[in-house]
């Protein structure tokens, strides 16, 4: 994640630089936690899962569905 930059703008910003898709965030799912201690080390680690509704959907799914929605998760 960015500064300033809410979990489902992340999620957004993302599958679109990973994968071409634009999407729509469409809520919070889930947050999940996890924590690890190594000696005295305390870390933990994220995982947003957002529900997503593409705006266009790619020629290979076309024909499909007339929608999709899908689960994104982000991890930070």
């Amino acid at each position: 994640m960015k500064t300033g930059e809410t979990s489902r703008d992340a999620v957004i910003r993302e599958l679109k630089e990973e994968s071409g898709l634009a999407v729509k965030g469409r809520g919070l799912l889930a947050v999940i936690e996890n924590f690890f201690v190594r000696k005295t080390l305390i870390t933990t680690k994220c995982f947003f899962y957002i529900t997503c509704k593409l705006l266009q959907i790619p020629p290979a799914l076309s024909g499909i569905e007339k929608s999709i929605t899908f689960l994104a998760r982000f991890d930070c």
